[in-house]
Order: structure tokens, then C-alpha cells, then sequence
């Protein structure tokens, strides 16, 4: 048998590339060494980027993930936050919230309670249907009161959902807010108590990882990381990195 020429990660990168030139159509092609089909990562580098502000942490990553992609010896940038669920967004207006007597702290309070019930006492029952005495177990339940979801579960009803002031004064929350359909990540990641987005970036077999690692701390650089945000390898490079 003749020695081969090529490893595992380069035959499968030929065969993507012809692949590739086979079929413009295709919309996404993707092919895995045996290692990377049961779950290794072959040729690739992760890190995360975290921050305090969601927006501007979700901002920056998808300049990022653009800047990178810029690169011949990257193929492939994948982000966290890609697999996303839908979700209702609530933007307070800080002025007409002033104008009706309410701070946007106290109009998030009063639309968390409405949306995800308020705890409002607990109550002990003896377990097994038995009085409780002085050797017996209790277990403790919350009583939560909240509105049907019925009531919250579509930007019409949550339009008309009322909030009110110290003075016993109402107003609808459309009156005091935006509301809009958007979406939020599927799985939030945090590093440190902060909401972070993990990158794996897959390189080509022409790169090795000193290149890899250069031009992602370069394009970190080009970007410009938001103040007080933070940026950390994963994998290979966080082992050379602490050696």
C-alpha cells in the first residue's frame, strides 16, 4: 500500500473544495474528519468574548466574525448566539415613563410580575398528609400570583397592559414603551458572571495555530474591544498561553 501524501484534514478540505465547485448552489457544505464526527475538534481555535452590555457584546462579535472571515486561512467563523429563539422585546421610553410618574426600573418591576408571577408567601405542609409536629418534615411551597399567560403572551395584550404609579394613577404600556418581536439566543453563555459569545474558528490545513491565534488577536485589535470587555483563548492556545 502506498504511504499517503495527504492527512485526514486535508483530503477532507480538497473534497469540500470540489464539492464547492461542483454545485454553487449548495447554501452551506460541510465535511468532518472521523476525529471532528466524534466530537474532536480538528483545526480549530476557540475563544470567548464577554461583557456586561448584551448589545454591544452581540455588536461586536458579528464585526468580529466578519473581520475574521476577511482572512485566507480561515474557513469558517461560528458564533454561540447563532441558534436563536423568538422572543417579545420591551423598550421603555425613560421620558414619557417621567411623565407618568414611573421610573423605567419601576414599569420592568411591574411588567416582570405581571409576566413571571410575584411571590407573595410560602406555606409549610406536613409531608405525608401528616400534622406536623415537633419531629415531623414540612415541605415549603411558594404562592405565586400572576396574570394568565393569555394576558401576556402577545404584543396585542401586552399593548394594553396596565401600569401603575405611586399616586394609584394608570397607564397602558404602549403609552410608556416599545414593544416589538425580536430574538435572544437559544443558550446564554457567561464567563465570570458576564454574558459572553464563544467563537470557533476553523482553519485551513496551509495555517498552524501561532497563525491562527495572530489573526484573531488581530482582528480583536482592528475591531477595537469595547471597554471593559474581556477576550480569552480556549482549547490549545489557552494551554500554550498558560505554560
Amino acid at each position: 500500500m502506498d504511504e499517503r501524501s495527504m492527512t485526514d484534514a486535508e483530503f477532507v478540505e480538497s473534497i469540500t473544495r470540489e464539492l464547492e465547485r461542483a454545485d454553487d448552489g449548495v447554501e452551506e457544505l460541510r465535511a468532518y474528519t472521523m476525529t471532528a464526527a466524534m466530537g474532536g475538534e480538528a483545526n480549530t481555535v476557540p475563544f470567548i468574548v464577554s461583557h456586561s452590555e448584551r448589545s454591544e457584546l452581540y455588536d461586536f462579535a458579528e464585526e468580529l466574525q466578519d473581520e475574521l472571515l476577511d482572512y485566507s486561512i480561515i474557513q469558517e467563523v461560528q458564533l454561540s448566539i447563532e441558534d436563536t429563539v423568538p422572543e417579545i422585546l420591551i423598550e421603555v421610553d425613560d421620558e414619557a415613563a417621567l411623565d407618568n410618574g414611573l421610573t423605567p426600573a419601576e414599569v420592568a418591576t411591574q411588567v416582570n410580575e405581571a409576566t413571571q408571577g410575584e411571590t407573595v408567601a410560602t406555606v409549610q405542609i406536613p409531608d405525608d398528609d401528616e400534622e406536623e409536629d415537633t419531629n415531623g418534615t414540612t415541605t415549603t411551597y411558594e404562592v405565586v400570583v400572576g396574570l394568565d399567560a393569555s394576558f401576556t403572551d402577545s404584543i396585542d395584550e401586552l399593548e394594553v397592559l396596565t401600569i401603575r404609579n405611586n399616586e394609584g394613577e394608570t397607564v397602558n404600556l404602549n403609552d410608556i414603551a416599545e414593544i416589538t418581536e425580536g430574538e435572544s439566543p437559544a443558550a446564554v453563555q457567561r464567563a465570570d458572571q458576564e454574558e459572553a459569545v464563544e467563537f470557533t474558528v476553523g482553519y485551513t490545513t496551509a495555517a498552524v495555530l501561532s497563525d491562527v491565534s495572530d489573526a484573531i488577536v488581530s482582528s480583536v485589535d482592528e475591531v477595537e474591544l469595547p471597554d471593559g470587555a474581556n477576550f480569552s483563548f480556549g482549547g490549545e492556545q489557552e494551554i500554550l498561553d498558560d505554560a
